[in-house]
């Protein structure tokens, strides 16, 4: 959880823990998709 909290100071506080963890899944989702295309 360390890193969804970092995650939410950085955005000032304005993520709540649940759309900090979506933001994360959408991050990894994506760079998946870099990884599989190159």
């Amino acid at each position: 959880m360390g890193r969804v909290t970092q995650m939410v100071a950085s955005y000032g506080g304005h993520l709540s823990c649940s759309e900090a963890l979506t933001a994360e899944s959408q991050i990894q989702t994506s760079n998946r998709l870099k990884e599989e295309n190159e």
